[in-house]
């Protein structure tokens, strides 16, 4: 079981690269968004609309879905930035940046960098990463 939390640390350490610059570029959408909806007037009237609703009015609920599914989602991804955030304080600065560096980043030839950076050898980074993964899947999940 410990190998599956380990694997989901890993996927939610390049979500989280994702997303948490993301989230103030969101916010920014949202308020445009609010504003859209406060300049927009919307007549009801009693007279009939023949195939489909008024541009404004589907302008209008258009934007409200948006606005809608943009902070449902910006909630969750501040979550999942906060969830991690509080994990990392649990590592010091060389398990942070090789965890990090290994399965955040996730480029090519990254461990060959980070035996240069540490003196260490290969196996020796990949116990240090493991390590912290395992520190992350008990802080993030639980007694997993």
């Amino acid at each position: 079981m410990q190998e599956f939390y380990k694997c989901l640390c890993k996927e939610i350490l390049k979500k989280y690269l994702q997303v948490r610059t993301t989230t103030k570029e969101i916010d920014d959408k949202i308020t445009e968004i609010s504003d859209r909806l406060t300049n927009i007037t919307v007549r009801y009237g009693d007279e009939s609309v023949q195939g489909g609703g008024r541009n404004l009015d589907d302008t209008y609920i258009n934007n409200i879905a948006k606005r809608a599914m943009l902070e449902r989602n910006n909630r969750v991804n501040k979550a999942l930035v906060r969830m991690v955030e509080n994990a990392l304080t649990y590592l010091d600065e060389k398990e942070k940046d090789i965890v990090m560096t290994l399965y955040a980043y996730g480029e090519r030839g990254a461990v060959y960098e980070l035996m240069d950076k540490y003196h260490y050898e290969r196996a020796q980074i990949y116990n240090i990463a493991n390590e912290a993964l395992k520190v992350l899947s008990y802080k993030m999940f639980g007694d997993a």
